[in-house]
C-alpha cells in the first residue's frame, strides 16, 4: 500500500501542487513556547540539535521565523504555499497563511495568492496571533491526552514583537504576532478539488485542475488499487478517532479534509472545544458535533471522484466511492460501540462471523439504539445538560440485562431516555454559533493579554499553565 504521507510531503514543493513564497529572515523573533515533547517528536531535535533544547529553540528561529514578502529582492529563503481543495476552503484555493519550509509547516507568515477576493476581512489577513496561538497550545495538548497518536503536534510559537492594530471599534483593538510551528503534513484536501475556489486571475481555476491531474498521474502510476486502499484507510482511521472524540465529549469545531492529515490525525485546534456532554451540540454555522460524519463522505466522495473521475462517467468510481465510505462508516461505529464497551474494534469483513452469536447480535442493536439516541439530543448553545460516558455505559448494561427491550428500537430511546435523567430536555433544533466554553475561553485570554500588556514566554508559559489544566465549563 502506498505510504500517501511520505510520498505527497516528498512532492508538495513541486510547480503543479505549490506556488512559491518568498520569505524574510525575522531577527527579532523570540521563542513564546517550546512543546515540551519535542524531543519524541521532531528528527532534529537529535540528528541537529545533539538532544539539546536550548540548542533545539534556536534552530526553531533559524529555521522559521520567516514572514512572506511580495519583493523578491529582499528575500532570504523561498518557502512553498501548498494548493488543497475540499470543504471548509471557502472561496480560497489553498493555504491561505501557512507556509512549507524545509521540514516545518508556519502559519501566520502573511497572506498568500491563494486566498480569494471574496474571502472576508476576518479569515484574509494571513496573520496568527498570541490569543489563537494558546487556544491551540491548549487544545492541542488536551486532545493529545484524548487521542494520543490521534493529533499533529504544536512544534513551537514564535514571537514575532509586532502588533497588528485593528479598525476602530473591533476588539480586541490590536494583537500580538506570532508564527504557530508544526510538522509539515499531508492532507486529504491536497487531492480534492477545489470546486469553491474564486481567484483573482480566472487561469488559476485550470492551475487548480493541473494540481489534481498531477497528484492522479504520481499516486497512481503504479495502479489505482493501492492509491485506493491508502485511500480507504485514511478514512477509517478518521472515522475512528472522530467517533472517540465524541464520547470524550470533544470538537474540533467544524471538521474539514483540510483540518486533518491523510493518517487520520486531526490538526488547526484553536476552533475546537469541550462539550458539556455527549449530546449533539450546534459547534458552528451550520454544524452539529454528531453530524460532522457526513463531512467525511462527502470528502470522500470528492477525493475519489478527483482521483478516478467523475462517477457518471465511470462506475468503479461510484463502486469505489461507496466501499470506502461503508468502510469509514463501519470504522465509525465500531469504534463508538467499543468505547462504550459492547464491540471490540473489527474490521468490516470480520462482522458477519461476529453477528452469528445471538449475544453479539443483540449488543449491536442495543448499540445503535444508543447512537441514535445520542445523536438525536440536539442540545442548545446555551444548555449544558446531557449525558456523560459513564451515564450511556450504564444505561448500555441496563438495557443488556432487559432483552425484551431488543424487540424494538422505540422501547430502546424510551429506555435511553429514562436512563439519562440529565439529558431529558426537548430534542431541538437551535440556530447554530459556537458554544460558549470555546468563546469563554477565548474572552477569557483577550482578557489577559490586555491586562498583562508586553507578551513574552514567561506570560506564554504562565497562560497555558493557568488554563491547560482546566475544563472548559470552569472557565471564568
Amino acid at each position: 500500500m502506498i505510504d500517501l504521507q511520505a510520498t505527497i510531503v516528498a512532492h508538495m514543493d513541486e510547480p503543479f501542487a505549490s506556488i512559491s513564497a518568498k520569505l524574510v529572515k525575522e531577527n527579532d523573533a523570540e521563542i513564546l513556547w517550546i512543546n515540551p515533547r519535542a524531543s519524541l517528536i521532531d528528527r532534529s531535535f537529535h540528528e541537529q540539535c545533539g538532544s539539546d533544547l536550548s540548542l533545539y529553540r534556536s534552530h526553531i528561529l533559524n529555521n522559521c521565523a520567516y514572514l512572506y514578502v511580495s519583493d523578491a529582492a529582499t528575500a532570504s529563503a523561498t518557502g512553498y504555499f501548498d494548493r488543497y481543495g475540499g470543504d471548509g476552503m471557502g472561496k480560497n484555493g489553498g493555504s491561505g497563511r501557512a507556509v512549507n519550509l524545509g521540514a516545518y509547516n508556519i502559519k501566520g507568515v502573511g497572506r498568500s495568492a491563494l486566498v480569494s477576493p471574496m474571502t472576508d476581512f476576518a479569515h484574509a489577513s494571513g496573520y496568527a496571533f498570541v490569543e489563537e496561538a494558546l487556544r491551540e497550545v491548549i487544545m492541542y495538548q488536551a486532545l493529545e491526552k484524548v487521542l494520543p497518536e490521534g493529533v499533529v503536534p504544536v512544534l513551537a510559537v514564535i514571537g514575532l514583537r509586532k502588533y497588528v492594530a485593528w479598525p476602530e471599534g473591533s476588539y480586541p483593538p490590536g494583537e500580538y504576532r506570532v508564527l504557530i510551528v508544526r510538522p509539515r503534513i499531508a492532507r486529504p484536501a491536497h487531492l480534492e478539488l477545489a470546486n469553491t475556489y474564486i481567484p483573482i486571475d480566472p487561469t488559476e481555476r485550470r492551475m487548480d485542475l493541473d494540481r489534481v491531474i498531477g497528484w492522479r498521474s504520481l499516486l497512481g502510476q503504479n495502479g489505482n488499487r493501492d492509491l485506493l486502499d491508502a485511500i480507504a484507510e485514511t478514512y477509517k482511521r478518521w472515522s475512528s478517532r472522530y467517533a472517540k472524540s465524541l464520547l470524550h465529549n470533544w470538537s474540533l469545531g467544524g471538521m474539514s479534509p483540510s483540518n486533518i492529515d491523510v493518517t487520520g490525525r486531526f490538526l488547526d485546534f484553536g476552533g475546537a472545544c469541550e462539550l458539556p456532554s455527549i449530546g449533539n451540540y450546534a459547534v458552528g454555522y451550520a454544524a452539529w458535533s454528531w453530524d460532522e460524519i457526513k463531512t467525511i463522505k462527502r470528502s470522500i466522495s470528492s477525493l475519489v471522484t478527483s482521483m478516478l473521475g467523475t462517477p457518471r462517467a465511470d462506475k468503479r468510481t461510484a463502486t469505489e466511492i461507496q466501499n470506502i465510505w461503508q468502510d469509514a462508516n463501519f470504522a465509525f461505529m465500531t469504534s463508538l460501540v467499543s468505547e462504550l464497551g459492547l464491540v471490540a474494534p473489527m474490521e468490516r469483513n470480520e462482522f458477519s462471523k461476529y453477528i452469528k452469536t445471538h449475544r453479539a447480535e443483540e449488543d449491536w442493536l442495543i448499540a445503535q439504539a444508543a447512537l441514535d439516541f445520542l445523536k438525536n439530543i440536539r442540545i442548545p448553545i446555551n444548555q449544558a445538560g446531557g449525558p456523560q460516558l459513564d451515564d450511556v455505559r450504564r444505561a448500555l448494561q441496563s438495557a443488556r440485562a432487559k432483552p425484551q427491550l431488543t424487540a424494538s428500537r422505540k422501547r430502546l430511546f424510551a429506555h435511553f431516555r429514562a436512563e439519562c435523567q440529565q439529558s431529558a430536555s426537548d430534542v431541538s433544533h437551535h440556530g447554530a454559533l459556537p458554544i460558549k466554553h470555546r468563546e469563554s475561553l477565548r474572552k477569557s485570554l483577550h482578557k489577559m493579554i490586555i491586562e498583562h500588556g508586553n507578551i513574552d514566554s514567561s506570560f506564554f508559559s504562565k497562560a497555558i499553565s493557568r488554563f491547560s489544566d482546566q475544563t472548559q465549563t470552569n472557565i471564568p
